[in-house]
């Protein structure tokens, strides 16, 4: 599943999609926390970054050996991650 957003407000209807997905692939036992994770995910994304905002869900494996990827990408110019292990390191 991959969509992109333009604003904070097309984050509702993907809540829906997000949990119809879920349960297409069988695991709505992860919607709950799927949904809190887009959402922050997303949020910081609009907060931090530039817009559009683009949402992907990838579910990989099969039985109880499965992994599911949330991913969410904007157009900022994002961080350099060596000064943030650096923080948390002091």
């Amino acid at each position: 599943m991959a969509v992109t957003l333009t604003s904070t407000g097309s984050l509702s209807p993907v809540r829906g999609e997000v949990r119809g997905q879920l349960a297409q692939w069988g695991r709505s036992d992860l919607a709950e926390d799927c949904l809190l994770v887009v959402s922050e995910l997303v949020g910081n994304a609009f907060d931090h970054g530039r817009a559009p905002v683009r949402l992907s869900l990838v579910l990989r494996g099969h039985g109880g050996d499965q992994v599911l990827r949330i991913q969410v990408t904007d157009l900022g110019p994002g961080f350099d991650t060596e000064l943030v292990k650096a923080r948390c390191v002091v």
